[in-house]
């Protein structure tokens, strides 16, 4: 059974990556040539603002504390123009094993923790819905990511990715409003990468800072997102001016 799960995975994998265009990913961060093939985003969402949300009064997180800290909500496959490679629900490709991570579970907890429930079951499911498109094993998946994120935290010399905001004055704890483009461009001015952001809305109806998206290559390199679909600053559902950063 183990041999013939292994069977359907790698076909799986073989057939999604098929699909594909062939890879073209910029060779350095930051450039100004553009990209023409698959890549990945990935999204870092700012804990405080998933847990503070009108879905969450009668559901809420259950990780506690909540951290203070940027984690992984997810690292999707896109390609060119800009679109996010996903599975339907129904896919047959097999479901995410314990042994797939076991290596490297204790850094998954740490940089891609489930805020209301199992961790292994985020990481289920996100693995069903994007990272069959990647091409990859689940394990050379889940290493990418915590490789990435690794290196995003490392872009602050005090290697944590909120260190850049708060040393250009943008504090979290949801008392002062920001200019919505701040963020990015703190970031930008910081270590050269255009980033996207996106935002949602706290219980009380407030516009807040909710995820930064970084680029990176097919090879788990960061690059410019702003190479892929100008202006510079992409906000994703981010609609005033001004926002929170709770």
């Amino acid at each position: 059974m183990a041999n013939l799960n292994k069977f359907v995975l790698l076909l799986c994998v073989l057939i999604v990556f098929a699909s594909l265009v062939q890879l073209q990913p910029p060779k350095s961060y930051p450039s100004s040539s553009s990209s023409s093939g698959p890549y990945y985003l990935m999204a870092l969402q700012w804990p405080k603002a998933y847990c503070n949300t009108p879905e969450r009064v009668n559901d809420p997180c259950t990780l506690n504390p909540i951290p203070q800290d940027f984690k992984i909500h997810g690292l999707w496959p896109q390609n060119a123009p800009k679109q996010t490679l996903m599975s339907s629900t129904s896919t047959t490709c097999p479901g995410l094993l314990s042994t797939d991570v076991k290596d490297i579970q204790s850094q998954l907890e740490k940089y891609w923790p489930n805020l209301k429930g199992r961790h292994f079951d985020f990481w289920d499911y996100e693995w069903g819905k994007h990272g069959p498109w990647s091409g990859e094993t689940p394990k050379d998946y889940f290493i990418k990511a915590v490789n990435v994120m690794q290196n995003i935290d490392q872009l602050s010399p005090k290697g944590r990715l909120i260190e850049i905001l708060k040393e250009g004055g943008l504090i979290p704890g949801g008392r002062t409003q920001y200019t919505t483009t701040s963020i990015p461009l703190e970031i930008l001015s910081k270590t050269g990468l255009a980033t996207e952001i996106k935002c949602n809305l706290d219980a009380r109806g407030r516009e807040q800072l909710h995820e930064i998206h970084f680029c990176v290559t097919a090879f788990g390199d960061l690059f410019n997102c702003s190479n892929l679909q100008p202006p510079t600053l992409k906000l994703k559902s981010c609609k005033s001016p001004f926002i929170f950063f709770p």
